[in-house]
Protein backbone atom coordinates (compact mmCIF):
# COMPACT_ATOMS: atom_id res chain seq x y z
CA UNK A 1 0.00 0.00 0.00
CA UNK A 2 1.41 3.25 -0.92
CA UNK A 3 0.35 5.47 2.06
CA UNK A 4 0.91 8.66 0.24
CA UNK A 5 -1.41 7.67 -3.35
CA UNK A 6 -3.82 5.99 -1.30
CA UNK A 7 -7.34 7.64 -1.53
CA UNK A 8 -7.93 10.16 1.16
CA UNK A 9 -11.66 8.65 2.07
CA UNK A 10 -9.77 5.44 3.17
CA UNK A 11 -8.14 7.87 6.22
CA UNK A 12 -10.77 10.30 7.27
CA UNK A 13 -11.67 8.41 10.15
CA UNK A 14 -7.95 8.04 11.35
CA UNK A 15 -6.37 11.40 11.43
CA UNK A 16 -4.90 12.35 14.27
CA UNK A 17 -6.56 14.71 16.85
CA UNK A 18 -4.64 17.37 18.59
CA UNK A 19 -4.81 15.24 21.90
CA UNK A 20 -2.98 12.52 20.61
CA UNK A 21 -1.03 15.48 18.47
CA UNK A 22 -0.29 16.68 21.76
CA UNK A 23 0.61 13.75 23.57
CA UNK A 24 3.02 12.45 20.91
CA UNK A 25 5.21 15.60 20.86
CA UNK A 26 5.29 16.20 24.41
CA UNK A 27 6.16 12.41 25.45
CA UNK A 28 8.42 11.01 22.49
CA UNK A 29 12.09 12.70 23.88
CA UNK A 30 11.20 12.12 27.32
CA UNK A 31 10.23 8.53 26.40
CA UNK A 32 13.48 8.22 23.85
CA UNK A 33 16.06 9.15 26.55
CA UNK A 34 14.86 6.40 29.16
CA UNK A 35 14.82 3.66 26.52
CA UNK A 36 17.71 4.73 23.70
CA UNK A 37 19.89 1.76 25.30
CA UNK A 38 17.22 -0.88 25.62
CA UNK A 39 15.57 -0.82 21.85
CA UNK A 40 17.36 -1.26 18.76
CA UNK A 41 14.85 0.30 16.67
CA UNK A 42 15.44 3.87 17.65
CA UNK A 43 15.98 5.07 14.38
CA UNK A 44 12.52 3.60 12.75
CA UNK A 45 10.58 5.58 15.73
CA UNK A 46 12.87 8.42 15.36
CA UNK A 47 12.12 8.20 11.31
CA UNK A 48 7.99 7.81 12.56
CA UNK A 49 8.49 10.41 14.87
CA UNK A 50 9.70 13.24 12.52
CA UNK A 51 7.15 12.07 9.29
CA UNK A 52 4.54 13.43 12.25
CA UNK A 53 6.55 16.44 12.78
CA UNK A 54 7.04 16.95 8.68
CA UNK A 55 4.32 19.95 7.88
CA UNK A 56 4.28 19.27 4.35
CA UNK A 57 3.16 15.77 4.86
CA UNK A 58 -0.28 15.30 4.91
CA UNK A 59 -2.03 15.30 7.99
CA UNK A 60 -4.65 12.52 7.08
CA UNK A 61 -2.26 10.39 6.55
CA UNK A 62 -0.18 10.61 9.74
CA UNK A 63 -2.54 8.64 12.05
CA UNK A 64 -0.49 5.03 11.70
CA UNK A 65 2.56 6.87 12.53
CA UNK A 66 0.92 8.48 15.77
CA UNK A 67 -0.74 5.06 16.88
CA UNK A 68 2.70 3.16 16.60
CA UNK A 69 4.01 6.42 18.92
CA UNK A 70 1.60 6.54 21.15
CA UNK A 71 1.77 3.11 21.70
CA UNK A 72 5.85 3.60 21.85
CA UNK A 73 5.53 6.37 24.63
CA UNK A 74 2.90 4.55 26.42
CA UNK A 75 3.81 2.33 29.84
CA UNK A 76 0.93 -0.18 29.06
CA UNK A 77 1.47 -2.32 26.43
CA UNK A 78 1.17 -5.97 25.63
CA UNK A 79 4.17 -6.85 27.23
CA UNK A 80 5.19 -4.64 29.83
CA UNK A 81 8.65 -2.23 28.99
CA UNK A 82 10.19 -3.29 32.28
CA UNK A 83 10.49 -6.89 31.42
CA UNK A 84 14.54 -7.34 30.19
CA UNK A 85 14.77 -8.95 26.14
CA UNK A 86 10.91 -9.51 25.57
CA UNK A 87 9.38 -5.82 26.93
CA UNK A 88 10.20 -4.00 23.43
CA UNK A 89 8.87 -6.40 21.50
CA UNK A 90 5.95 -5.52 21.10
CA UNK A 91 6.62 -1.75 20.41
CA UNK A 92 9.15 -3.10 17.70
CA UNK A 93 6.39 -5.11 16.21
CA UNK A 94 3.92 -1.99 15.69
CA UNK A 95 7.18 0.41 14.51
CA UNK A 96 7.97 -2.30 12.38
CA UNK A 97 4.71 -2.37 11.07
CA UNK A 98 4.18 1.31 10.52
CA UNK A 99 7.84 1.79 8.97
CA UNK A 100 6.02 -1.07 6.79
CA UNK A 101 3.49 1.09 5.98
CA UNK A 102 5.18 4.45 5.26
CA UNK A 103 8.24 2.55 3.19
CA UNK A 104 8.04 4.48 0.09
CA UNK A 105 8.08 7.77 2.34
CA UNK A 106 10.51 6.23 5.46
CA UNK A 107 13.98 6.17 3.66
CA UNK A 108 14.01 10.11 4.07
CA UNK A 109 13.12 10.49 7.63
CA UNK A 110 15.25 7.37 8.51
CA UNK A 111 18.08 9.69 7.22
CA UNK A 112 17.07 12.70 9.13
CA UNK A 113 16.24 10.45 12.37
CA UNK A 114 19.87 9.91 11.96
CA UNK A 115 20.67 13.41 12.21
CA UNK A 116 18.05 14.06 15.13
CA UNK A 117 19.71 11.91 17.45
CA UNK A 118 23.25 13.03 16.63
CA UNK A 119 21.82 16.49 16.87
CA UNK A 120 20.11 15.86 20.12
CA UNK A 121 22.78 14.19 21.89
CA UNK A 122 21.25 10.87 21.71
CA UNK A 123 24.68 9.54 20.05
Amino acid sequence: MNIKESNISDWKDKEPNQESGGKVRQKFKEYLKKTIGSIPFTEDAVALFLLFLDPEYPSIKKGVAVFALLYFITPVDLVPDTLPVVGFLDDAGIVAAAVNMYHEDIPIYREKAIKWLEDNDFR
